[in-house]
């Protein structure tokens, strides 16, 4: 059975956070020509900035946004402002349930991202060993691992499935160099 990875409670709360500091979004959030062009196919302005934070939080940190979840301001006004929308429209966005299913469905075919299917993770599991045997540090691996996921544009399900596979792939690693 692997062992449990071992995350203070603030780093559980970090790991998957929306970011908040001027590297990460610039480096992340900014948006591209094809980005721009993507985002004015849409004819209202709440619909442009919610799909921006979809495509956005997909690439950093790799997951979706979830309904109702609060975005830290500055990340907020960082889309906006490149939008040149004010940041209060989001309010009006995604009354229909079917809005964020579909930009999500968009955002899949159009920027390549894709779900932690059982042959994806195999792959993955197998890249995180070779991690987790150079530097079977478990913080390490989980770090890694989401960057990979981040980098192959797997949408990454949440932390503990993430932990999962990194405890696994630590685990499996320690056998590999003990068999050694």
């Amino acid at each position: 059975m692997p062992r449990q990875l071992i995350l203070t409670d603030k780093e559980r709360d970090d790991f998957l956070a929306l970011p908040t500091d001027d590297d990460t979004l610039i480096r992340y959030w900014t948006l591209d020509e094809a980005d721009h062009r993507l985002l004015l196919s849409r004819r209202r302005p709440d619909t442009r900035l919610g799909l921006a934070l979809q495509l956005c939080g997909l690439r950093y940190p790799g997951r979706l946004i979830q309904r109702g979840e609060m975005i830290p301001s500055n990340a907020l006004s960082f889309l906006a402002d490149q939008l040149k929308l004010d940041a209060e429209v989001l309010v009006n966005f995604a009354r229909r349930i079917a809005t964020r299913y579909d930009q999500i469905a968009m955002l899949r075919h159009v920027y390549g991202f894709v779900d932690l299917t059982v042959p994806i993770r195999d792959e993955l599991l197998v890249w995180a060993r070779g991690v987790a045997i150079a530097a079977p540090k478990d913080k390490h691996v989980i770090r890694a691992l989401a960057d990979q996921m981040r980098r192959r544009r797997v949408i990454i399900p949440g932390l503990t499935v993430l932990e999962r596979l990194a405890a696994k792939a630590c685990t499996e690693a320690e056998e590999i160099i003990h068999e050694s």
